[in-house]
This record gives structure tokens, C-alpha cells and sequence, in this order.
């Protein structure tokens, strides 16, 4: 499912939620910057981060959480 497909099927008023989209609409990319650990959100066929978010965490797991949950809560305001 592309970026437009998703809007598409947000907008018709189905409900999404991070744990029901398919895996390929995105993923969560991190690396490791000084003393600390950034992630970010990628579309499928994207390279930048969605809506230019990245997320910092002191560790890799704290800063893919985060990503993950600024996700869930993007696609959660685009139901409402």
C-alpha cells in the first residue's frame, strides 16, 4: 500500500491503526548519533523521514518506540 493508498483508505473512514496497517506502508529506521540514538518513520518507497520527524532516545529501542508511537498517533489523528 503506497502513501496515496493509505490517505485513500484513511479518508474513506476505515478505521487504521499502526498494528493493522501492512507491513510494507512503512518502517523504522534508527542510528546511533553521539551519546545517544535517533529514529524516524520511512514510507514505502521513501527515504525521508514522514512529515520530517525524527525522534531521539538514549537508547535504540527507547527511540524506535518513539518513532513507532509518533506513527501510530499520526495515523490515530487522521482518523479522528
Amino acid at each position: 500500500m503506497r502513501h496515496d493508498q493509505l490517505e485513500s483508505h484513511i479518508n474513506m473512514g476505515e478505521t487504521t491503526t499502526m498494528a493493522n496497517l501492512p507491513s510494507d506502508v512503512f518502517d523504522v529506521r534508527s542510528e546511533e548519533k553521539g551519546a545517544h540514538w535517533i529514529a524516524w518513520v520511512v514510507l514505502s518507497g521513501h527515504d525521508t523521514p514522514d512529515g520530517s520527524v525524527v525522534l531521539v532516545g538514549q537508547t535504540q529501542e527507547e527511540a524506535e518506540t518513539r518513532a513507532r508511537q509518533w506513527a501510530a498517533n499520526r495515523v490515530a489523528s487522521t482518523d479522528a
